[in-house]
């Protein structure tokens, strides 16, 4: 079984797409910018403003996604990222998660710590310039999910177990975790 999760920053994509790995047994594949730091060692803001932000090509970003399209076609995985729904031509299943950005701005604090000012409005901006390269680099308007997306989960109101809970009764309704097997 191959599932795709895409969704924008504290939508819950890396909770979500774990609890589903984990469930199913599944090879989890979440390769982030985030990652690309820490290999660079250095901090996500000061690389997200330096290297995606301050180059003026795309150098990153076709890097990494270079490399979630090598691992989409892997057997048995959860695919978690960004582009995930739109890069995995062959995922039984694309998932998009969707938040309200005051919710998304608050779960970004919990998890780094921060002003709720500083974050909603860093939150903001990065969606810009995001769905601004994305529709530059792929011609991908990440805003247009409905005609990709199998199922859409709005996570504003909902707890991690919840969203899994839905996922999983998706899965089971469209039988592809006995398809799989």
């Amino acid at each position: 079984m191959r599932i795709a999760v895409s969704g924008k920053s504290g939508c819950g994509n890396t909770t979500i797409s774990g609890l589903l790995a984990q469930h199913y047994g599944l090879k989890l594949i979440n390769y982030t910018f985030h990652d690309i730091a820490r290999e660079k060692n250095m901090s996500f803001d000061k690389f997200y403003e330096k290297e995606i932000i301050g180059r003026n090509d795309y150098y990153w970003d076709e890097y990494l996604d270079s490399k979630l399209l090598e691992f989409s076609k892997e057997d048995n995985t959860v695919l978690a990222s960004r582009l995930a729904i739109w890069l995995s031509k062959n995922a039984d299943l694309r998932i998009y998660l969707y938040a309200k950005i005051e919710i998304r701005a608050e779960r970004i604090i919990n998890r780094e710590g921060g002003m709720y000012s500083d974050i909603l409005r860093s939150t903001f901006n990065r969606d810009s310039n995001d769905s601004r390269r994305y529709l530059s680099v792929y011609n991908i308007n990440v805003d247009n999910y409905l005609d990709v997306a199998d199922f859409i989960v709005d996570t504003t109101d909902r707890s991690a177990n919840k969203v899994f809970e839905l996922i999983k009764n998706e899965i089971e309704k469209r039988n592809l975790y006995k398809l799989n097997r």
